[in-house]
């Protein structure tokens, strides 16, 4: 993991156990709405999509997520996003005007492990 992300204060318990929620897609990048906008389904159909577990009344966490995470294997999602960056609020460096983000992977380990 890199430096800047081990000395930054993050808070796992601060979003739902999902790494696409509160983010929407533009490009390359998933940015950070702090909204219940799902970036993946978002991404997928190209307009703003809220979370459909919370639109179902249920917990929000990606791995009971049957219209996001439906893939047999979570890998196969770190690999389609490799080149995918994120930029979550809790982790931009304080007093930056700008921050060139972290990597899905690390996003994802981050968000669902919380390592």
């Amino acid at each position: 993991m890199p430096q800047e992300l081990t000395q930054q204060a993050y808070e796992p318990k601060t979003r739902p156990n999902c790494p696409f929620y509160g983010f929407a897609p533009v490009l390359k990048a998933f940015l950070d709405t702090r909204k219940n906008q799902c970036g993946l389904l978002s991404m997928i159909k190209g307009i703003h999509t809220p979370c459909t577990l919370e639109w179902e009344g249920k917990e929000v966490n990606f791995d009971d997520c049957v219209h996001c995470n439906n893939v047999p294997n979570p890998e196969a999602l770190k690999c389609i996003l490799q080149h995918h960056k994120v930029y979550p609020r809790e982790l931009w460096p304080e007093g930056a005007k700008t921050w060139s983000g972290i990597s899905f992977p690390e996003w994802y380990d981050l968000s669902m492990n919380g390592d």
